[in-house]
């Protein structure tokens, strides 16, 4: 997904622009390690720097709290969710009234199935910053994933207005407009003149539309990088899984889904590659009783 990969981005400007208390510190340098290291996968040399970096004690407090949220995300891809969420907390704590916080720890409330407070923490960062997409779009993934999804359909709807021509609003506004039995057919028509058809994720717009096949839709998600394309591919199988869903084939949408959980296995925690298929797929199958 474009819109999850864009966090990465985010965090090399936040390390980037970190500002220290002191003239000769080590806090910004050992954060850049960490995130170099995060960058790789190497989650807990990426822990231990973030930590190192904290206890230097020459950042400035916006700096303090931005590194707090960089090592909340480390902790949840590990799955220490409760130092993820103590983290978060404190980032909080830091510098009251920033949305990024509750975003982060939505993100780990809707990893952790705790999809009451994932919705919860990115109403409360609309609360502190109106009209945010990214805290839109998280209270829609959590909507969507506790199956409130006319509730999930509003949320995109906002998140797809902010930017038309993303077509992962597109598709997750389909998805739960569909889901919630609400007939969007010219909304989908509208939506899809924006989108490119040929650049990912937009051939699966048109999949929807019923201008690309189940068939070539796996092959239209291959890229020239091998690590794009094993995401793309498994976010295909989800799509492919999903319009199963709705035309009642139980046995396509199991196959479907347990595929996608498959090619996610990898990114399923890791912040750059979050992957919301995996996380879709699996309450889906779940839904089903699978």
């Amino acid at each position: 997904m474009r819109f999850a990969r864009t966090f990465l981005a985010a965090m090399v400007m936040m390390v980037a622009g970190m500002t220290t208390n002191a003239a000769h510190a080590g806090g910004p340098d050992l954060a850049k390690q960490g995130l170099a290291a995060q960058q790789q996968g190497d989650w807990p040399t990426a822990i231990d720097l973030y930590s190192q970096a904290l206890a230097a004690g020459d950042l400035s407090t916006k700096s303090k709290a931005q590194l707090l949220g960089l090592r909340a995300n480390a902790y949840g891809a590990t799955g220490a969710f409760d130092k993820a969420l103590a983290d978060f907390a404190a980032a909080m704590d830091a510098l009251p009234g920033q949305p990024a916080p509750f975003i982060g720890r939505s993100i780990v409330y809707r990893q952790m199935g705790d999809y009451t407070h994932a919705i919860e923490d990115a109403g409360t960062a609309l609360d502190h910053s109106p009209g945010y997409s990214l805290a839109y779009t998280n209270r829609g993934l959590a909507n969507f994933y506790a199956g409130n999804f006319a509730a999930a359909a509003e949320d995109f709807a906002h998140s797809q207005k902010d930017d038309p021509t993303e077509p992962d609003f597109v598709l997750w506004l389909h998805l739960s407009r569909a889901r919630a039995g609400q007939d969007d057919a010219a909304e989908l028509e509208a939506n899809a003149a924006r989108i490119n058809p040929t650049i990912w994720s937009g051939p699966a717009v048109y999949f929807f539309l019923g201008k690309v096949s189940a068939q070539d839709l796996p092959i239209l998600a291959g890229s020239q990088n091998l690590v794009i394309e094993m995401q793309q591919t498994c976010e295909a199988l989800f799509y492919l899984g999903e319009a199963d869903l709705l035309a009642g084939d139980k046995s396509g949408t199991r196959y479907n889904f347990r595929a996608a959980l498959k090619g996610c296995e990898r990114y399923k925690t890791n912040y750059a590659w979050f992957s919301n298929a995996y996380g879709a797929a699996l309450t889906e199958l779940k839904r089903m009783g699978s």
